[in-house]
């Protein structure tokens, strides 16, 4: 006995490829959806226990005087890799600049 396909025609005009701009507005995160896990950690030195060079994104912060000045932001990093694809592979973030407390939230999206 087979069983009905879950993507019929009407599921079909809204498949979205990957990569794609997504086709309707996600309801919590609005335009910025991502179609994947995307992962972001705030660092505070010394401590890192949230292996901030692991992540997607990542904030360092840099603290003077215990005032929060800022963070180094760093990208790119994921663990995630395809099987039998020798194209990808585990990676650490890269250190690519500063930001202002004001302004992390724009950089993160």
């Amino acid at each position: 006995r087979s069983r009905p396909s879950p993507c019929g025609d009407e599921m079909a005009e809204k498949t979205q490829i990957m990569g794609s701009t997504p086709l309707e507005e996600e309801a919590l995160y609005g335009k910025t959806y991502l179609p994947r896990k995307y992962k972001i950690a705030v660092a505070i030195p010394p401590c890192n226990d949230v292996d901030v060079f692991a992540h997607c994104a990542g904030f360092i912060a840099i603290i003077k005087n215990n005032r929060l000045e800022g963070f180094n932001v760093t990208v790119g990093g994921g663990l995630g890799f395809t099987h039998n694809n020798q194209k990808t592979h585990p990676r650490l973030a890269d250190v690519i600049g500063f930001c202002e407390p004001k302004d992390a939230k724009y950089v993160a999206e």
